[in-house]
């Protein structure tokens, strides 16, 4: 309950921000949205089927490998989108294949697969398909090619 106190008045503060004004009116709405918005969180965590665990999670490369990755990846679209501009629309990219080590049904290993998911697919090149739990991969669309991530658990 306190997490939804605490999300409640964050979620108040982000409103009023946002609004770009304190009036009557817009704390009113605030403290209405924010107060539903916390409730729909208590709810989806009392109602969640999935448990997830983040600790151990090596965050530096949860959020600096798609970082650095971005640019180059950037770089490679681009190169693929301006030769489709000046040789005409051949580029499609490919659906491939990455090693990904799938793990069990456990909170950790959950909490793994969903940010490899979210971490694969910020990049410009990349975008997550399909976990392939009976071959331990995962299928990525490409639009430029690059060579996998040996790192079969943190693939991104």
């Amino acid at each position: 309950m306190v997490g939804g106190g605490v999300a409640w008045a964050l979620l108040t503060g982000i409103y009023l921000v946002l609004a770009g004004q304190v009036s009557t009116s817009e704390v009113v709405a605030g403290v209405v949205t924010g107060l539903v918005a916390a409730l729909l969180s208590v709810a989806v965590r009392i109602d969640a089927g999935r448990q997830f665990r983040f600790r151990g999670v090596p965050w530096t490369v949860l959020l600096g490998r798609p970082a650095l990755a971005l640019a180059s990846d950037t770089a490679r679209v681009g190169m693929a989108l301006a030769r489709a501009v000046l040789r005409g629309p051949d580029v499609h990219g490919a659906a491939v294949r990455q090693a990904f080590a799938r793990g069990g049904e456990d909170a950790r290993d959950a909490a793994r697969r969903g940010l490899v998911t979210l971490g694969v697919s910020l990049t410009p090149n990349s975008y997550l398909l399909r976990i392939l739990d009976e071959r331990d991969e995962i299928r990525l669309h490409r639009l430029a090619e690059r060579k996998p991530s040996p790192n079969r658990a943190w693939p991104l």
